[in-house]
């Protein structure tokens, strides 16, 4: 599809499904940390706190990137299927290159952290983009 055909049908450019993404990643991340402080303030185990977090993140990020970022209009389910897939797969590979580069580097966990993000970030908009919300021929 053209530029001019993705136009004329809604979908969004590539540039602004990544400024969107950006934004709404950043956005995520304010909500889902206020939350995990929240939680632990009010006494709640940190891994019981950061996955409440997470499942809370999983919402916004498909919510915000399907209606917002991808401009999706087809079936919910599938895509939101999809979307649970790339997620644990990007879960997983951000705790492999965390792995790796604490391993392998003289990078401490913050930094290893943030630049595993960063990488998986790129992934994880790909595999939305072509895969998650694609639309799809009926």
């Amino acid at each position: 599809m053209t530029t001019g055909q993705a136009a004329r049908q809604g979908a969004p450019g590539l540039r602004w499904s990544a400024f969107v993404f950006l934004a709404a990643g950043i956005g995520n991340n304010v909500v889902t940390f206020a939350e995990y402080t929240v939680l632990t303030v009010w006494g709640v185990e940190p891994s019981l706190a950061v996955t409440a977090a997470y499942l809370t993140g999983l919402g916004i990020t498909f919510s915000v990137n399907r209606r917002w970022t991808f401009r999706h209009r087809q079936g919910r389910g599938p895509a939101l299927l999809r979307f649970l897939a790339v997620s644990l797969t990007g879960y997983l590979l951000n705790l492999a290159i965390l792995q790796a580069l604490l391993a392998g580097t003289g990078l401490g966990p913050i930094p290893a952290q943030l630049a595993a993000v960063t990488l998986v970030a790129f992934f994880t908009f790909t595999a939305l983009r072509t895969w998650v919300f694609r639309e799809r021929r009926a």
